[in-house]
């Protein structure tokens, strides 16, 4: 095995990580591209034991369940899981510098500042934040049940 490093770039780069690992699992008869952003099993994966374990470990006594989001499964799957055992439970967004998921929660619009007329870079880059915010909704994210979202600064 092998690590191959790549620079930070927007997701519509061929370069940019998930991409490159696209190719790589394609070029290898043996690859195989999980696809965690769009592949459901992983909101199921975090339905079926993420959020169990956070019901179990609180002994149900919870109130909200806030978390920021990247591929989407585990916002998703633990939201609906905790809500399903009690609708009263709020589950929560955050979202940092760059992302468009809290414009996309609360005004249903998906949208970052980074995007206004005058400030949009040629190779944009969805967050500073390595791993959350994204400036798409991925088909684990659709699962999420959410009450609403923050805007938080890293």
């Amino acid at each position: 095995m092998q690590v191959e490093r790549v620079s930070p770039c927007s997701i519509v780069d061929p370069g940019h990580f998930v991409n490159a690992a696209k190719r790589e699992a394609q070029s290898d008869p043996r690859g195989l591209f999980a696809d965690q952003f769009e592949n459901e099993a992983n909101f199921r994966a975090h339905f079926s034991t993420t959020g169990p374990e956070i019901w179990t470990q609180t002994g149900g006594k919870i109130d909200a369940f806030v978390a920021a989001s990247g591929t989407g499964g585990t916002i998703a799957g633990v939201s609906r899981y905790l809500k399903q055992q009690n609708d009263k439970i709020k589950a929560y967004l955050v979202d940092p510098p760059g992302s468009g998921l809290y414009n996309k929660v609360v005004k249903g619009v998906m949208y970052a500042q980074t995007e206004a007329e005058g400030t949009r870079r040629r190779h944009q880059v969805d967050t500073i934040t390595e791993g959350i915010g994204i400036n798409r909704i991925t088909a684990n994210f659709e699962q999420a049940a959410l009450d609403g979202a923050f805007k938080v600064d890293i």
